[in-house]
């Protein structure tokens, strides 16, 4: 068998096999990334995960776009370079999300204006917070580009975002300097009775140490364990890959930060039930199942995406107290 036969039969097996599977209805769901603001010129990483994205979503549509932070490397959106860098990490990647505000037609690129029904939200990350400018141009001057970009001014924010779900958007760099209990009085507040948390850096006690955030991830899991309300879900970033962990609040927590590339699962996780050094997302699904439930899929992408195209990597389902079992239907312990 010659090299091309060989890489052929290589991507067909993934590409070219049986007929996909038939979904559960989907009630809302969402897609969710982080680490993806990579600068013009650098390398293709978020444009390859975009393409990605764009491709599920275009398969199976979802309400809505979660970006958790650093969404402008190195240091921050600057006022001087705004146009360029909204058109590059947000407006052309995640073309199909955005609608146009009232200054779209400044912005240059090859996204069409648009009237998305649909949300992004997003919340801060550390690099966001590298001029400070950068967090207020994010809050109130995106808007007037992209009219349904909707980022928390507070600590905490909860957005009702469906009947039943509540996300809680949370700004992890602020919460160590800040009130702790601002997060637990967020959570308490929330409607549910499902209930996302949507911030940068992990909700895991600990996980971070050994790059300075330990304090922010024990905080966090503190101040959301004190609530003593059900957390079904969080999701965050700031790791540069895909991970799952169960714990006690949230039950299950999902780190998405593989949006322009990846790194080492540097940390030793003690909850952690899956890691993978890939760039990917992950999407998020209400099923229209009896009783409802969460399903939470991690989708990576191949060493090789011009030939193999991203596949499911962890699958998991979460009910409303809380208990996670697998793609097999097993429950996964704490």
């Amino acid at each position: 068998m010659g090299w091309a036969a060989a890489l052929f039969l290589i991507a067909c097996t993934t590409a070219c096999e049986r007929e996909p599977e038939a979904r559960p209805a989907e009630r809302f769901s969402l897609l969710a990334l982080g680490d993806t603001g990579v600068p013009p010129g650098d390398h293709d990483g978020q444009a390859q995960v975009a393409a990605a994205l764009a491709d599920e979503d275009a398969a199976n549509p979802v309400d809505g776009l979660v970006l958790l932070g650093d969404i402008f490397y190195p240091n921050g959106l600057e006022r001087e370079v705004l146009l360029d860098r909204v058109a590059h990490n947000i407006v052309t990647p995640y073309c199909q999300f955005v609608a146009a505000g009232p200054r779209y037609g400044e912005l240059r690129g090859g996204c069409p204006a648009v009237a998305s029904r649909r949300t992004i939200w997003a919340v801060l990350g550390n690099h966001d917070f590298g001029v400070s400018e950068s967090p207020d141009l994010q809050r109130s001057v995106i808007p007037e580009f992209v009219s349904n970009w909707h980022m928390n001014r507070e600590v905490a924010e909860v957005v009702e975002a469906a009947p039943g779900v509540s996300l809680i958007l949370v700004d992890t760099q602020s919460l160590h300097a800040g009130d702790p209990e601002r997060l637990g009085a967020a959570v308490t507040k929330a409607r549910g009775p499902w209930r996302i948390l949507v911030g940068h850096h992990p909700f895991a006690a600990g996980l971070g140490d050994r790059d300075g955030v330990g304090d922010v991830t024990r905080a966090a899991a503190a101040a959301v364990r004190a609530a003593g309300v059900p957390v079904q879900l969080a999701l965050s970033g700031h790791e540069h890959n895909l991970q799952a962990l169960v714990t006690d609040f949230p039950s299950l927590q999902i780190i998405s930060g593989g949006g322009s590339g990846a790194r080492n699962l540097h940390d030793e996780a003690l909850a952690r039930t899956f890691g993978t050094e890939r760039a990917g997302f992950a999407r998020v699904a209400l099923l229209e199942t009896e009783p409802e439930s969460l399903r939470v899929e991690l989708i990576a992408l191949s060493r090789v995406p011009w030939l193999l195209p991203p596949r499911r990597v962890a699958t998991y389902f979460v009910s409303v107290d809380g208990t996670v079992s697998d793609a097999a239907g097993s429950r996964v312990s704490r």
